[in-house]
């Protein structure tokens, strides 16, 4: 008789192991309100896992610290998974780049799981919460046009892990907190200068102040007929020349090299047909690029988008419309939101690693420079951990006439610095950086070899 009760459950294993109990038989659909939703777990395209030994997930009733019943991963894939144990589409009632929040409760021990949105690509998503529940960002930068949609996936690649609920919204500043059962919390937000306030400010309703002033343009353009540059004015002239369209489905460098051309065009020579151009590319660029997340450098890339709309924006601003601004604006944090350091930035060190490059130096900096006006709070963070918490260390070191990561990987590092100096020179005339010991450090390259 037992023989017969093993047998019978070993089969009974089988059976629901090739054919899984969904929870739903329809795939969930939803849409967002004014660019935002919460979708709870429970109600999500989930599959079952049967007695907990197939992948998938079992519901756990609730408690007072979940919005109601939960999930629980069961069993998982340890490689790269094909299709989903859970998951729901989004229909955009907003065209924008949408952030994907989960709330979620793991140990290190437990934590992990496969999450694509948006047909992007399966990546390993460590959900440890230590053990409490919290909110973690899975994705953010992701375009939906108006009527669009993207599909949120998840395969788990640890058992233990609990999702309770998802938001997906297009605010890149939101971050939620505690139990979100209500849309009405979910708003964008100004950043705070949470590093301190800077010392060191743009000047006010000034355009351009990115790279260089209104004073500069007259030696720029007597430059330009200067023997010496006569190799650079023939390229720049050939850029302005070329036709193009700024719509791509993945980064370009090209694309980007021949927007910047055609704004610093106009705002050097005044010409509105180049300026009207670079804004229109610039608009379709944004709103038809897309990142690979699985690509663990993309950062760069998308650091680099946004400094070319800083520039835009910057140099073209008296063509730009109000929508336009919001536009480019919105778009921009979103991006950041996607990087490494975060959005606002307080992740990644700021003496060594990828935080202390091109995400803040110059992406972030160019970007709170050209939209001070509209977005001062941008401004006062992103300088303010600058100038509060990068600033000292590097002039301490600077008194060395050398950099602190040796001759080689030091001077990548150094270039950053060399473009943060220009930034904020350029826009205030201050120095942000000790320069008299600053020039010296380049004679250590020298001196090293």
């Amino acid at each position: 008789m037992a023989k017969r009760l093993i047998g019978l459950f070993v089969a009974v294993i089988m059976i629901l192991s090739v054919c899984p109990c969904y929870m739903a038989f329809a795939a969930t659909t939803v849409t967002t309100s004014s660019g935002s939703v919460i979708v709870y777990a429970r109600n999500a395209t989930y599959t079952s896992s049967t007695f907990g030994l197939t992948d998938g997930y079992t519901k756990k009733s609730g408690t007072s610290d979940t919005t109601g019943d939960y999930l629980q991963a069961a069993q998982g894939s340890s490689s790269t998974p094909s299709g989903s144990k859970l998951s729901f589409t989004v229909n955009a009632d907003q065209a924008g780049r949408y952030t994907v929040w989960v709330r979620a409760k793991a140990s290190s021990s437990n934590g992990a799981t496969w999450f694509d949105f948006g047909s992007n690509g399966y990546i390993r998503k460590d959900l440890d919460t230590g053990g409490s529940w919290g909110w973690l960002r899975l994705a953010s930068g992701v375009y939906i046009a108006s009527g669009g949609s993207a599909t949120v996936e998840l395969y788990p690649k640890d058992d233990g892990h609990c999702i309770d609920e998802f938001i997906v919204t297009n605010k890149a500043t939101y971050t939620p907190s505690g139990k979100v059962t209500s849309l009405s919390s979910v708003t964008a937000r100004t950043l705070t200068a949470s590093y301190g306030m800077p010392t060191i400010f743009p000047t006010a309703n000034t355009h351009p102040r990115v790279m260089f002033k209104s004073s500069d343009v007259s030696t720029i353009v007597s430059n330009a007929t200067q023997s010496q540059n006569t190799a650079a004015k023939t390229h720049l002239d050939s850029l302005v020349a070329e036709s193009f369209s700024g719509t791509s489905s993945s980064p370009s460098r090209d694309i980007e090299n021949l927007i910047e051309a055609n704004a610093f065009y106009y705002a050097v020579y005044g010409d509105t047909t180049k300026g009207n151009k670079a804004v229109t590319e610039l608009i379709n660029y944004l709103n038809s690029v897309k990142f690979d997340s699985t690509n663990s450098l993309i950062s760069r890339s998308m650091g680099c988008v946004v400094f070319k709309a800083a520039e835009v924006y910057d140099w073209c601003y008296g063509l730009l419309s109000s929508a336009q601004k919001t536009l480019i604006i919105n778009n921009c944090e979103s991006i950041l939101a996607g990087m490494e350091i975060g959005y606002p930035d307080t992740a990644q060190g700021n003496i060594v690693g990828h935080g202390s490059e091109a995400q803040i130096l110059r992406d972030m900096l160019a970007f709170s420079i050209a939209v001070y006006d509209e977005r001062p709070d941008i401004y006062n963070h992103v300088m303010g951990r600058i100038q509060n918490e990068m600033v000292p260390a590097r002039n301490y070191w600077y008194q060395s006439h050398s950099v602190h990561q040796g001759s080689s990987y030091g001077f990548y590092r150094f270039y950053w610095d060399l473009w943060a100096q220009k930034l904020t020179k350029a826009m205030s005339g201050a120095s942000l950086f000790d320069e008299e010991n600053m020039a010296q450090v380049p004679y250590y390259q020298i001196y090293s070899h």
